[in-house]
């Protein structure tokens, strides 16, 4: 009897890992999401800004990480 105790508390043990984890993988997902819509945003907007303001724009965009994520060659 004592082995199914010990069985089962392993299994709830091994499931409660399991749902941390999962939770843990949604809630950094949703983060991900929020932030790849972000740069969406930010890489429209920077199709609509003029040319001539590239110069100032460009080294920001490499300060915040953008550039990164984003083909900037694609702008000029």
């Amino acid at each position: 009897m004592q082995q199914l105790t010990d069985a089962l508390l392993d299994m709830e043990s091994e499931r409660s890992i399991w749902t941390a984890k999962e939770k843990e993988y949604l809630e950094a997902n949703h983060r991900l999401n929020i932030c790849l819509d972000e740069n969406h945003k930010l890489s429209e907007d920077l199709i609509k800004v003029p040319l001539i303001g590239l110069h100032v724009l460009v080294p920001l965009m490499y300060a915040l990480g953008v550039c990164s994520l984003i083909n900037i060659n694609a702008l000029v």
